[in-house]
């Protein structure tokens, strides 16, 4: 298990900052992923790299959270995904710590769009990744017409298959 917490060299908050190709490859090397962070543009964005390649399953995204909730979102799930989890089922609900969490596919061409060090890393293989989506107060997620309008503006859904999430009762939680 990571017990970095994300609190590693390649969570600087930017990824172009020069040596950072070595930190994360040290971190993919020493835990089985990375995170990188982008505070600079808005809503801030953490995603994953290494994940598809050590346990075969989506990269991770999250948008609009603070560092240390983004790093505690990511880092757990990737845990849970070393351990044997699989989030890649459409209709899931998932708490992680005490957080209410949907994942959703995301487009390939988003992946390469949001996740830029996680393409370069990979080059030219293909990856997958699914964006963790945050409930709000009321445990609507930004998809659904009643979420608040602040979930809704941090948490762009990226997803094409947003619209058949809606009005899925929480099923299990893990």
């Amino acid at each position: 298990m990571c017990d970095a917490h994300g609190k590693c060299g390649s969570c600087s908050g930017n990824a172009s900052i020069p040596g950072s190709g070595k930190v994360l490859n040290y971190n993919i090397r020493m835990n089985g992923f990375g995170i990188l962070y982008s505070f600079a543009e808005l809503p801030s964005l953490a995603y994953s790299a290494g994940i598809e390649e050590n346990w075969r399953h989506p990269e991770l995204i999250v948008f609009g959270l603070d560092y240390d909730l983004s790093t505690f979102l990511i880092t757990e799930t990737a845990n849970l995904i070393r351990g044997g989890a699989s989030f890649t089922d459409r209709n899931g609900h998932y708490r992680i710590g005490d957080i209410n969490v949907r994942f959703l596919e995301i487009p390939a061409g988003s992946a390469k769009q949001y996740l830029r060090e996680t393409a370069a890393y990979y080059g030219e293989k293909k990856f997958r990744a699914l964006q963790i989506i945050g409930s709000d107060e009321h445990s609507l997620f930004p998809f659904d017409p009643q979420c608040s309008d602040e979930v809704k503006r941090i948490q762009p859904v990226l997803s094409e298959d947003s619209r058949s999430c809606q009005g899925n009762p929480p099923a299990s939680q893990n």
